[in-house]
């Protein structure tokens, strides 16, 4: 994978699938932390799609909520992230 800075300040890499932009700014691309939420439900909830129909458990759909908690004195680091799944 190749990242590159752009004159905006954003990051930008060329995927199979397409661009992908990465700024702390909304207007310039992905925020860092909403990568950071992508990456857990996609590798987590691809995993228990697997598992259930592993199992054969029967499912129409599997929704996910993030619950993500911050300290904003220790720069917004993540402290805490909880996955729903249903």
């Amino acid at each position: 994978m190749k990242f590159n800075f752009k004159d905006s300040g954003a990051l930008e890499a060329e995927f199979e699938y397409g661009k992908l932009d990465i700024s702390s700014n909304s207007e310039l691309g992905f925020r860092p932390v909403q990568l950071l939420v992508s990456s857990l439900v996609g590798c987590s909830g691809g995993l228990l799609k697997k598992v259930m129909e592993k199992k054969r458990i029967a499912f129409d759909t599997i929704k996910m909520e993030v619950e993500i908690e911050r300290n904003e004195e220790e720069a917004n680091k993540v402290t805490k992230i909880v996955l729903h799944f249903t």
